[in-house]
């Protein structure tokens, strides 16, 4: 889930909506083999909620930013929490990229990196489109 959320301290949030969501739903899955796609289907979707609200909630400061008179969005940049928090955020990047295989590192530096788009990359590999998007998906969830 922290591949997912891209942080690693909202997990235990996402992992309270999931346990909220399974309250929720009036009909489980009967069988053993349904359960974890079922559960993994919610999991996936409150992970997807998450990174909505927080994409809001940053535009939303963003635009607070914006609207302040003066250098504030140079203030904050200059906060010493700021400049810590992109050091660990390039080193678990760094991490997780090192961790990767190279083919795997290659196709997320194209996309995320060079900003390549999804059809851009499976015309350069040469293979479908779902196929790359699999494998990007696969590489974000390995780290």
């Amino acid at each position: 889930m922290a591949a997912r959320t891209c942080n690693r301290d909202s997990v235990e949030d996402v992992l309270q909506e999931v346990a909220l969501a399974v309250a929720r739903t009036g009909q489980p899955p009967v069988g053993e083999h349904e359960e974890r796609p079922w559960l993994c289907t919610i999991a996936i979707r409150q992970c997807a909620l998450f990174l909505r609200r927080a994409s809001r909630r940053a535009r939303l400061l963003a635009r607070v930013v914006e609207q302040r008179p003066g250098d504030d969005a140079d203030r904050l940049q200059d906060d010493p929490i700021y400049w810590l928090m992109v050091l660990e955020d390039a080193g678990l990047v760094g991490r997780a990229l090192a961790g990767l295989g190279h083919d795997d590192r290659q196709l997320l530096e194209w996309k995320y990196i060079e900003g390549h788009t999804y059809p851009q990359l499976a015309a350069r590999l040469e293979v479908p489109r779902h196929v790359v998007e699999y494998r990007v998906l696969a590489g974000c969830s390995k780290s």
